[in-house]
Formats: structure tokens, C-alpha cells, sequence
């Protein structure tokens, strides 16, 4: 599966298959409701209304204390005991070098790869970009749902967990 991928242009037969070539279309429009927020503080005081109604004269008293409990308890500083508790970053703790990736150009299948090694705990990592100078404007937008989809999905003959896998 590599080697085809790497020497057969297997992504851009992909590319051309389920982008460029593909006359399947979906439009999706999404339109803000103007009225939800209000719907919502509508649900919000009902509910709010409903649950003051199962309370007593005793219950709401002990409520209201303990809302004005907790705003009082939210608008005291914090005491220097606390604040000591919080973990603290000094420029020593910053490294004085800046760090920058290495990356080698190397070539395959006729075209040029930036490799760049990275300690990944034996995981395999890889990054793909394509020029796509030359997909017209209008499916653009197809480009993010194809990244997204296209390692989810399987083949004629493998399903998508051996695609992964393979």
C-alpha cells in the first residue's frame, strides 16, 4: 500500500476520484436562528420557575443565603496562603535557546519530501500537502472534509481499520 501510494499516485487518484470527478453534491445551509437565545432564557426561566415552585418559605430562605453565600464567597480576594499554593514560572525555568526542527529534503517517487524526525514514542506521524493550484475554486471547500474523511474510510478491499494498518 505504501509503495503504491508513493509511486503509483495513489492519493492523487484518490483526490480525483472522491473530489474532482466525484457528481455527487451536498449543499448545506446554516442559518442563525435570531430567536433562539430568547427560546432559550424562556426554557431557562421555566424550569428556574418550576423548581422555586417545589420549594417552602424555609427552602427559598435557605437558597437565598446560599446564593449570596457563594457571590460573597466569589468576590473576596484571594488570601496569600492560596495564591502561594499556585504553581509559579520564572525566565529560569525558560530554556535560553530556541529549539528549531531539523528538516531534511529527501526524494521519492519523483518528488521532493521534507522529512523531519521527532520523538514520537514509536508512533508514526505523517503530515501530507498537496498543490492544489489547480482544483477549481468551487471545491475548495471539499479539501477540509477530504482530509478529514479520507483516513476513515476503506477500501473495495480493506476495511478501514486494515487501511490504517496497512
Amino acid at each position: 500500500m505504501r509503495r503504491q501510494a508513493l509511486e503509483q499516485g495513489w492519493f492523487e487518484q484518490l483526490i480525483r476520484d472522491y473530489l474532482l470527478d466525484n457528481p455527487q453534491t451536498a449543499r448545506v445551509i446554516l442559518e442563525p436562528d435570531p430567536d433562539k437565545p430568547a427560546r432559550l432564557a424562556a426554557l431557562e426561566r421555566q424550569r428556574l420557575d418550576a423548581y422555586e415552585a417545589t420549594l417552602d418559605e424555609q427552602g427559598l430562605a435557605e437558597l437565598i443565603a446560599h446564593t449570596q453565600e457563594l457571590m460573597a464567597e466569589q468576590a473576596r480576594p484571594n488570601d496569600p496562603e492560596t495564591l502561594a499554593l499556585l504553581p509559579r514560572l520564572r525566565r529560569t525555568d525558560l530554556e535560553q535557546r530556541l529549539n528549531f526542527p531539523t528538516v531534511e529534503p529527501l526524494q521519492a517517487a519523483g518528488r521532493e519530501l521534507l522529512f523531519r524526525e521527532e520523538d514520537c514514542r514509536g508512533i508514526c506521524y505523517l503530515r501530507l500537502s498537496f498543490d492544489c493550484a489547480s482544483l477549481p475554486e468551487d471545491l475548495l471547500a471539499c479539501l477540509n472534509l477530504f482530509g478529514s474523511i479520507v483516513t476513515e474510510i476503506g477500501t473495495t478491499r480493506l476495511d478501514y481499520m486494515r487501511f490504517q494498518g496497512d
